[in-house]
């Protein structure tokens, strides 16, 4: 009672009311569902260029146009929904299941060693197998022959295809210095604010940031939400600067050591692939002129085979 003669205050209520039921019209905020390989920032990068961003009018949305003109840009997707319901966009999308690789099964092919190796099992799916378990193969060593006598008939040639793995052995070596630069943080700290409103950024300081310093820029920004968990288009921008210099420390030989064991194990099962294990590794270092010198020698299982082509002769050669 005592507030029915503020007539500021029902115009304030009833502005807001009329915000709220304008801004209910426009996207506001966007969900993003069915992306896996996809990221999220690259769809909401494709519908801002093609018309659909903060701030749009809702109902001027044309999904079918938005579908033609995402998938265009984004070959992964085979299919894209965009429904406005209120402020808020519902993005759908179903990301392309890629073609698999159709294995060739027409030019003639040899299977070879890719390295040297004590072969362990033999998978001969098309061509004559030439070696057996147990035996140890040569770098470029025929293993499936893509050449199949018949004897009587003369030799048929077709695309050996198959998988040999064996037990290899393999050296690595690396070098680390026994000295590093290291970041130490002087203690001071920087902030800067700003206030991003839709596309549009507020800054709430000067020009210039670090002053020439080296610096770590931290960011932090915080979107605010409504009951709901509807997010808004304003953001509050904090800017942490902490500046640090460089100071070399020594760096010890074991901890030297574990760091070019890790880097070692980690390059070696890249090489390997999904395929190849690690049966055992031993490391041995040396020390010389402030530098660890680090090799690596591991027993692995790994699929030796590599296709190569057989050369045929055409008839104008």
């Amino acid at each position: 009672g005592r507030l029915r003669r503020r007539k500021v205050l029902a115009w304030g209520l009833g502005l807001c009311a009329a915000g709220l039921l304008l801004g209910s019209f426009f996207v506001l905020d966007f969900e993003v569902q069915g992306n896996t390989t996809v990221t999220e920032e690259e769809i909401l990068r494709s519908l801002s260029k093609n018309g659909v961003t903060l701030g749009t009018f809702g109902l001027s949305v044309d999904s079918e146009d938005v579908r033609n003109h995402v998938l265009l840009d984004i070959p992964e997707l085979s299919w894209i929904a965009v429904n406005v319901s209120g402020f808020r966009a519902h993005v759908l999308v179903r990301e392309r299941v890629m073609k698999p690789q159709i294995a060739d099964r027409h030019t003639p092919a040899n299977i070879v060693a890719e390295r040297d190796g004590l072969v362990i099992r033999v998978q001969a799916l098309e061509g004559h197998q030439l070696v057996l378990p147990g035996t140890t193969v040569e770098k470029g060593q025929l293993l499936i022959s893509g050449v199949e006598d018949l004897d009587t008939t003369g030799a048929m040639i077709l695309a050996g295809t198959g998988k040999v793995w064996a037990r290899t052995w393999r050296e690595l070596t690396v070098e680390m210095p026994l000295e590093t630069v290291q970041k130490v943080y002087t203690g001071k700290t920087k902030n800067r604010f700003a206030l991003v409103l839709g596309t549009n950024r507020i800054k709430f300081y000067g020009k210039g940031g670090s002053e020439g310093e080296m610096c770590d820029k931290i960011i932090k920004r915080t979107t605010l939400t409504l009951p709901g968990d509807l997010k808004l288009p304003v953001t509050w921008v904090q800017e942490t600067w902490k500046p640090y210099t460089c100071e070399t420390v020594e760096v010890t030989p074991t901890q030297a050591e574990e760091a070019a064991r890790a880097l070692l194990l980690a390059q070696l099962s890249e090489e390997l692939g999904e395929e190849g294990t690690i049966s055992s590794a031993v490391c041995s270092s040396q020390e010389k002129d402030g530098r660890l010198r680090l090799t690596l020698k591991a027993e692995c299982v790994e699929q030796i085979g590599r296709v190569e082509e057989i050369p045929t002769a055409t008839e104008e050669s």
